[in-house]
């Protein structure tokens, strides 16, 4: 009977440090996770900053575009150098026969 009990104290002995290192692991694991969000977190929001900042840019460097554009003329096109070019029209003397099948349903 003695032997029995003993056995039965050194079960439930076993199965609390069992609990106790399953606990202890479960709540490293879970504060590594929210290390890791936390992490994932910081960086989504210096990327979205650094979006921000290059959108700006990317609009000013459009304005600018857009301005030096519109200030090209066929005067100052002329006065760097270039020429205007001449449409060219290639005929060929035999065009070919257009065959159709006369399938009629």
């Amino acid at each position: 009977m003695t032997k029995t009990i003993s056995h039965h104290i050194l079960y439930r002995e076993r199965l609390f440090y069992i609990l106790v290192v399953g606990i202890i692991g479960l709540g490293i694991a879970y504060a590594g996770l929210v290390h890791s969000t936390v992490q994932n977190v910081i960086s989504r929001e210096a990327l979205l900053k650094q979006n921000r900042n290059q959108s700006g840019e990317i609009g000013l460097l459009e304005a600018h575009y857009f301005s030096l554009k519109n200030s090209i003329t066929l005067a100052v096109a002329k006065d760097l150098g270039y020429t205007e070019l001449q449409p060219t029209y290639i005929l060929e003397k035999n065009q070919g026969v257009a065959r159709s099948t006369s399938n009629e349903i």
